[in-house]
């Protein structure tokens, strides 16, 4: 799937997959610490700072982890990744536009459980 069809299926059936009140503050929560982080890990492998890349990553993969407790409490569970590949493309679009583009839209207070 190319990353113009992956970014139309994602922002199709966001809503469905994140309709649980929970489930949309833990993301309100954990997306902006994800992206601190990815962002400041790019900056710190540019510096070669690997102490602090440490962090970057630490503060990447707790924000992934708190959203997959969020997503159990769905009835739609995400859908399956594919791979690797699939996987790390669909969390960064996720973190980086998808649902920063979900928030601003106004869509999710339309649908939450």
């Amino acid at each position: 799937m190319s990353i113009r069809a992956l970014v139309t299926h994602q922002r199709e059936g966001y809503a469905r997959f994140h309709a649980h009140k929970g489930n949309f503050w833990i993301h309100l929560l954990t997306v902006p610490c994800f992206n601190v982080g990815f962002y400041s890990g790019i900056y710190f492998i540019i510096d070669q700072d690997h102490s602090s890349l440490v962090l970057a990553g630490a503060a990447m993969i707790s924000a992934i982890a708190m959203q997959g407790i969020g997503h159990k409490q769905e009835v739609n569970p995400p859908e399956a990744f594919t791979g690797l590949g699939n996987a790390v493309v669909r969390v960064l679009l996720e973190q980086l536009y998808t649902f920063p583009r979900f928030v601003v839209s106004g869509h999710w207070p339309k649908n939450r459980s």
